[in-house]
């Protein structure tokens, strides 16, 4: 409490003690008037610690102010919904001291309140409003004589079930340490919550990773593994504790769990199937197999082709000094289809038991030129890049990869063919300019930029001063535009 509040509370205990019980009563009834949300307060009997009516108060307030929203109310007010009451009700049972209350209708009021952010919150009026009431429940919080891991147990069981960041205002009290031997209590309480769930619907996810960090935060490691095993074995989720058993280098339980895993999945598919199978390559690299660990990767690009597989498959085969015999089986998958260890130059002797999930059609010229130029190989860039052309893709993404993948050919070529990149770079630039948009003008700026930079560099200069001239005759009646190319260097 500042010193400002306590001396002000102190002049005010001084100022009523000199008043009479006839003017105190007077006061009274001039502050309900002046404030009605206060009577309550004011008719509590003080000696009275039963606070069964103030709660069914608040109850009833929160019931109202979660309904539906009313559009009438919204139309002649400007306000979606009203939680003043709610405030009002929490803040009289706060400051009559029914601070466990408060706090058990916070969890109250985040569960109830979820359905109608979800359906009706469009710019965060109605988080704000439940924020306004939360914090009070702080308020509650920070007065509530509990012990502080029951405070602790609280607050996990308030954020499991807040998915608005409600208690945005309590954030950093879990972040903050507190005493291992308290966080010890949490464990054991979650502990006991978790052996009284329902087996059949699993435990919690979200209460395992709270359990799992209040037993670290404990020092109870060990306990953190045999629960990991435990939560493995019941619901399945075998990755948790494969990924625990990597950060703790113990590769080799890590690898029986993972088959385990992988055993268990009736799908192999499934995307837990596919997290566990990249579990086992990550450990396959971290013990320097890089036999298996190629072996992997190149069944992963043949189900999934990108660049960065391909990237991947590059830095094992080096390591196995095998590039030259792996560099044309991804090719001719990716020119043909062909599945790699099918063919004569398949470098193991076991083969791949994955089929590509999609087929998307061969040659997959899109990757063929990501792939030239990656390798730097300019004429390949060309080769396929002019294949491609006549195929372009019309939906949004297509279009939109395209053109990403065209400015790079651009650069990609810039000395093997200087006249193409200048091509390309006009092509962008006029495609920009048909958008008749101001901010389309701005981008086909920067695209001239580039093509007078690759003609400057070789030699072109007049030509370029002739294209922009004959761009601002053709469009002399876009004065948005001219002013893009006034603003571009003449020479």
């Amino acid at each position: 409490m500042s010193s400002s509040h306590s001396s002000s509370s102190s002049d005010l205990e001084s100022t009523l003690r000199k008043l009479s019980k006839e003017q105190l009563i007077e006061l009274l009834i001039r502050a309900v008037s002046l404030a009605p949300e206060i009577r309550p307060l004011v008719a509590q009997n003080p000696d009275k610690k039963d606070s069964s009516d103030l709660v069914e108060n608040a109850r009833d307030a929160i019931s109202t102010a979660v309904e539906d929203v009313d559009w009438e109310e919204w139309h002649h007010s400007g306000r979606l919904v009203d939680y003043d009451p709610v405030q009002q009700s929490l803040k009289v049972l706060q400051l009559s001291g029914f601070s466990e209350e408060v706090l058990e209708l916070g969890l109250e009021l985040i569960e109830q309140s979820r359905e109608q952010i979800e359906q009706y919150d469009r710019d965060g009026e109605i988080v704000d409003e439940v924020h306004f009431c939360m914090d009070i429940v702080l308020e509650a919080f920070n007065t509530v004589d509990w012990p502080n891991h029951r405070k602790l147990l609280w607050l996990l069981d308030a954020e499991r079930n807040d998915d608005f960041y409600l208690m945005s205002a309590f954030s950093e009290i879990l972040k903050n340490p507190h005493p291992p031997e308290d966080w010890s209590l949490v464990a054991d309480a979650l502990l006991e919550q978790m052996n009284r769930s329902d087996e059949e619907n699993g435990y919690n996810r979200r209460m395992v990773d709270e359990t799992m960090n209040a037993l670290t935060r404990a020092g109870r490691d060990p306990e953190v593994l045999d629960l990991c095993k435990t939560v493995a074995i019941t619901d399945g989720d075998y990755l948790r504790l494969v990924k625990l058993l990597l950060d703790k280098e113990d590769y080799q339980e890590a690898e029986e769990w993972i088959h385990r895993g992988l055993a268990a999945e009736k799908e192999a598919s499934s995307r837990s199937a596919g997290q566990l199978r990249e579990c086992l390559l990550e450990l396959r690299k971290k013990q320097e197999n890089w036999d298996e660990a190629l072996f992997m990767q190149i069944e992963n690009f043949v189900q999934n082709a990108s660049l960065e597989l391909f990237k991947n498959c590059h830095y094992s085969a080096e390591k196995l000094n095998n590039w030259s015999t792996v560099r044309p089986l991804l090719l001719d998958f990716l020119i043909e289809g062909k599945n790699p260890w099918d063919q004569d130059t398949w470098p193991f002797q076991n083969k791949g038991e994955t089929v590509p999930i999609r087929d998307s059609g061969y040659p997959n010229l899109y990757l063929l030129v990501d792939t030239a130029i990656y390798e730097r190989n300019p004429a390949e860039v060309l080769k396929w890049y002019d294949l491609k052309s006549g195929s372009k893709g019309h939906g949004f993404h297509d279009r939109f990869r395209t053109n990403r993948q065209t400015k790079s050919v651009a650069d990609a070529v810039q000395e093997f063919a200087p006249e193409r990149t200048i091509a390309i770079w006009q092509e962008l630039a006029e495609e920009q300019i048909a958008v008749t948009k101001p901010e389309a003008y701005v981008e086909a700026g920067r695209y001239l930029l580039r093509m007078k930079a690759v003609m400057s560099q070789n030699n072109m200069t007049a030509q370029w001063s002739d294209y922009i001239q004959s761009l601002r005759t053709t469009y002399r009646r876009r004065p948005r535009l001219l002013e893009v190319l006034d603003g571009l260097p003449r020479t």
